[in-house]
């Protein structure tokens, strides 16, 4: 099929394609390819060197490729270098990705490796691949600058600018509430130790705690198993425990200080 060609000063049409004398080029129609004759999508940028596309844009603008992947196929990959020839930044779909600099999101002079600045409650969020479930974590500067932590948009916890460590629980929010039974029972199956990490990386340094088997067997809602199917610990929930056992120390202190005063009188 013959194609109609016009030379106009200043400009040259072939079909409904216009090239201008100044260097822009117009495509109405059809795929542009550079370093291939078989364009995929509208622009299309193919080197052998890199194996597979360099540059892929749709019809939409939406960029499907950015530099094939140095060891074939077509993978996206973005590669970023500075004047010195060092891979700063390299975005990869199926290989390791990487920033070498400081990276912020919400300022433009992070000063940390990963910064986020943000305001409200989704200054940083966290949500597990198929859950509902999130955690928002952001600077409570509209109360007492207390650094928050929210599930699904309710605030679980608080640290304080005192370093201070605050947890829901309200009252309201409770039901089945029943006391502790033989607190000081429970307190004497658990021994204080001092010990050592068998892993040097944990920390070299002496440590003083307990052993999460010995409360399990007195105080299992205190202790949960990792993956690894190590035991952990909530130290924080030994305190109702504890608060227990002091009373009831106490009950006993009262009844003994009553039964000797009564043997002076």
């Amino acid at each position: 099929m013959k194609k109609l060609l016009v030379l106009v000063i200043g400009f040259m049409l072939i079909g409904a394609n216009l090239f201008a004398a100044d260097g822009d080029l117009i495509v109405n129609s059809g795929k542009v390819g550079i370093g291939t004759p078989t364009p995929s999508y509208p622009l299309t940028v193919k080197s052998a060197a890199v194996g597979g596309h360099i540059v892929g844009l749709d019809s939409g603008g939406t960029l499907l490729y950015l530099l094939g992947d140095l060891y074939g196929g077509n993978d996206g990959l973005l590669s970023l270098y500075d004047n010195s020839g060092s891979n700063d930044v390299r975005l990869a779909a199926d290989n390791n990705s990487w920033i070498m600099n400081n990276f912020g999101i919400g300022t433009s002079s992070p000063g940390a490796n990963f910064e986020i600045m943000g305001t409200g409650v989704n200054a940083f969020r966290i949500r597990t691949y198929g859950y509902s479930n999130y955690w928002d974590i952001f600077n409570n500067a509209y109360g007492d600058n207390s650094f928050v932590y929210m599930n699904n948009g309710g605030v679980v916890a608080k640290v304080l600018t005192t370093g201070a460590w605050q947890q829901l629980s309200d009252s309201d929010l409770k039901e089945n509430i029943t006391p502790l039974e033989n607190p000081i029972e429970k307190i004497k199956a658990i021994n204080g130790i001092k010990f050592t990490w068998k892993d040097p990386e944990i920390s070299t340094d002496e440590q003083v705690g307990v052993l999460a088997q010995e409360v399990e067997q007195v105080l299992p809602q205190a202790v949960s198993t990792n993956d690894e199917g190590n035991k952990m610990i909530s130290y924080a929930s030994l305190i109702p425990l504890l608060i227990e056992a002091v009373k009831e120390q106490q009950k006993t202190i009262e009844t003994l200080q009553a039964e000797l005063a009564a043997i002076k009188r």
